[in-house]
């Protein structure tokens, strides 16, 4: 008789567990199907959005410099970088100015303002060529 129990109770535990490893895989197919849509989801539009075209655009490549103008001359500046570090940045006619959501043009940088650099280096480590210049 306590053998018949234990059976029974083995092929109970055995089968509840079968179903519970069918219902999973049955809901991982079922899931499959379904797309994620990011319009079903509040928080993919508050902190997953990707940043609007215009602060840096995607296209330009190259390196990034951040700080403080220390100096202006005529077709160059001198940026003083967190470090302390000061790097020559160097313009050209194909360099974009932006300030805020405007463009701006060479005689907005003055000593003193907060810029961002996005450019090359040159062959010297101290020199950038400037491609986009956002000041701040």
């Amino acid at each position: 008789m306590k053998n018949k129990d234990f059976y029974k109770g083995l092929l109970l535990g055995v089968g509840v567990i079968l179903l519970v490893i069918f219902s999973f895989f049955a809901g991982l197919k079922i899931g499959q199907r379904r797309v994620f849509d990011k319009r079903y989801s509040p928080m993919f539009h508050q902190f997953l959005r990707p940043p609007k075209e215009g602060f840096i655009p995607r296209r330009f490549q190259g390196h990034g410099l951040v700080g403080v103008v220390d100096s202006v001359s005529k077709e160059s500046f001198v940026v003083k970088n967190r470090w302390g570090e000061l790097v020559t940045v160097l313009v050209d006619k194909d360099t974009q100015y932006k300030s805020g959501n405007k463009n701006a043009n060479f005689s907005d940088i003055k000593k003193g303002k907060n810029v961002m650099i996005i450019g090359e280096p040159k062959e010297k480590e101290v020199e950038i060529i400037a491609k986009i210049i956002r000041i701040f």
